[in-house]
């Protein structure tokens, strides 16, 4: 009913990811990513998690900025879009994935 609704494109991309249908594994990623407003400029995706800008256009479900079910549904797409794409053969863009989600990793000593 809600083609952007987030919870359900992140859960259908993990059912896509288990029948190796790849190319719609990511794309139920790559939607949710957008519905939900970050990845799109150059900032770091740990700055524009954080951003409290404006919120005019984000959708009700979409959790708020700096929150932690935000980075966890971002952080969720990003890794399994990146292992869609390296199962599709795709290994930069699968990669770049796996260095953005990363970023949004505040246990991981290398950020």
């Amino acid at each position: 009913m809600e083609p952007a609704f987030v919870p359900a494109l992140v859960n259908r991309s993990a059912l896509m990811g288990r029948l190796m249908r790849w190319s719609e594994c990511r794309d139920d990623c790559t939607a949710a990513l957008r519905a939900l407003g970050v990845g799109a400029d150059d900032r770091p995706l740990a700055v524009q998690l954080d951003d409290k800008g404006s919120t005019e256009g984000r959708a009700d479900f979409v959790p708020g900025p700096g929150s932690v079910r935000l980075r966890a549904w971002l952080l969720g797409a990003l890794l399994r879009r990146a292992q869609a794409l390296v199962k599709m053969g795709e290994l930069a863009e699968g990669l770049s994935d796996y260095r953005r989600a990363l970023e949004l990793d505040p246990l991981n000593p290398r950020v």
